[in-house]
């Protein structure tokens, strides 16, 4: 008899367990993939842009928001390689509805001098996202540098492949593949009285949906709940307005400060939750004379705040306070005095 199988030929407890948790496992894992991808995908309709030396082409950009909340102020500035130039230099979007998409178009076009071969358009995106919790709005910022391939040939251009992949085959293939490999495996299990091959098979199917569904980026409210769920890890979180007010057990800590410290508060205009981590740090550095603290706008030191982690992945997360002699980073405002303290070594 199989391993993991009882005496009728269905599948064990632990095996059911084993099934289950293979399966959990399979959709965490798929979710936290899907959440690692930016808010807002931007791409040309286009894999590669081709153009002849002198000539002239018009490219979409096509936008589509994976979340549940608005992006505002969607901003594409071009950086053309010597020979090309785009009309207009950047293209801008007041903003993009949840789950919505939109639609942007420039003119590339390539000097008559400009000899034939591969070129690279460099373009960066930059967005900015919020979050509205109960009227108030947590907000960060996203810059994404993306390319897009040019290819520059004399005489009558092909027509392009759009790069939506809307026209692969597998898209159909693997479908009807996974329909006949669960067809199979109700089949074995009426023949056979098996169930092992069934419960298998929705396993793998289940695997093979969610990344079939993020291959077509069509999960899109998976991936919104998820970005919301990251983004809560790295400090997102309800905004806090109102001045802050030190404990006395805070007090009597930082008065037993020992070394001298100083703090690099990072904070941006659109941050709700930055005046309240500024008062902070204003309010423990008053207590004490071996804290120093600067406050850093993020938008003017982007190269700073990014050696420093502020920026990562593309992402601006604010406010962020940073220890200057270890490069501990403390992101977020909420719970700010306790974990402040022990980012100071004044607290437990």
């Amino acid at each position: 008899m199989p391993e993991g199988l009882s005496r009728s030929g269905r599948p064990s407890a632990r095996m059911k367990a084993a099934l289950l948790a293979g399966l959990v496992a399979t959709v965490a894992v798929g979710l936290a993939t899907v959440a690692q991808e930016h808010i807002l995908t931007v791409r040309p309709d286009r894999e590669t842009a081709q153009i002849s030396p002198g000539g002239r082409t018009s490219v979409r950009v096509l936008i589509e928001n994976n979340s549940p909340h608005e992006a505002d102020d969607v901003d594409i500035t071009f950086a053309p390689p010597e020979g090309l130039s785009i009309d207009p230099s950047h293209l801008v979007r007041a903003h993009v509805r949840p789950f919505g998409k939109a639609v942007l178009t420039f003119s590339l076009r390539a000097t008559s001098a400009l000899p034939p071969g591969e070129k690279s358009l460099p373009f960066e995106v930059l967005y900015t996202y919020c979050i509205d919790t109960q009227k108030n709005a947590d907000c960060y910022q996203i810059l994404e540098d993306l390319a897009l391939p040019v290819s520059v040939e004399e005489g009558p251009l092909a027509t392009t492949r759009s790069g939506s992949g809307a026209d692969s085959p597998w898209h159909v293939v693997i479908p009807v593949l996974c329909a006949v490999l669960l067809a199979g495996a109700v089949f074995a299990r009426w023949r056979t009285g098996l169930s092992f091959p069934l419960y298998g098979m929705l396993l793998l199917l289940a695997a093979g949906a969610l990344a079939y569904g993020v291959t077509l980026r069509q999960p899109r409210q998976a991936q919104g709940i998820a970005a919301i769920l990251c983004t809560s890890c790295v400090g997102i979180e309800e905004a806090r307005r109102a001045a802050p007010t030190l404990s006395a057990t805070a007090v009597a800590s930082l008065k037993d400060l020992n070394l001298k410290l100083e703090l690099l508060v990072f904070y941006a205009p659109w941050c709700q939750s930055c005046p309240y981590a500024e008062a902070m740090v204003k309010e423990m550095a008053a207590v004490t004379d071996r804290l120093a603290y600067r406050f850093v706008n993020v938008e003017d030191e982007r190269e700073l705040a990014r050696s420093l982690g502020v920026i990562t992945s593309g992402r601006t997360v604010v406010p962020a306070i940073v220890r200057v002699d270890t490069g501990e980073v403390l992101f977020g405002a909420q719970d700010l005095e306790r974990r402040l303290l022990r980012l100071l070594g004044a607290g437990p």
